[in-house]
């Protein structure tokens, strides 16, 4: 009886490899997109400024159009990370729901809330894990 043992480590790593930055995107999209209907609005310039960067690449912008001055387009998030945020000033403030001088926020709107970049996060735990197990299992469709 002869047995033959052959690796397939390379193929799976290969395969990681390929799928691993769609998985990235999905997270990057499905964070930041949560954190925009959570954030505050009076002119949308926080909500249209909240975009993502993964994996070694610069921030995605809608329509490939910069929404918010000063994002740096050359700007990379680190290998293997995906980096959801904005580069508004007041964001902090709103994210914290204080006013720069501490004072609490009130937000009037229906849905906004502070923390709404956590909360995305938070909310998104189990589709963001069945998401990344979908893209690296090639299950995941990809969006246009």
């Amino acid at each position: 009886m002869s047995v033959s043992v052959k690796s397939r480590v390379p193929e799976v790593k290969g395969a990681i490899a390929e799928r691993k930055p769609h998985a990235l995107s999905t997270v990057g999209e499905t964070v930041s997109g949560t954190a925009k209907e959570l954030s505050p609005v009076d002119k949308g310039r926080l909500r249209s400024s909240i975009t993502y960067a993964f994996d070694g690449k610069p921030p995605v912008f809608v329509n490939n159009v910069e929404v918010a001055p000063g994002i740096q387009r050359n700007g990379r998030a680190p290998k293997n990370t995906v980096l959801i945020g904005t580069n508004v000033v007041y964001a902090r403030y709103q994210h914290e729901g204080l006013s720069p001088k501490g004072k609490q926020l009130e937000y009037q709107m229906p849905k906004a809330e502070s923390k709404f970049l956590k909360k995305a996060v938070q909310r998104n735990r189990d589709k963001i894990k069945r998401d990344i197990q979908r893209a690296l299992e090639g299950k995941l469709e990809l969006q246009p």
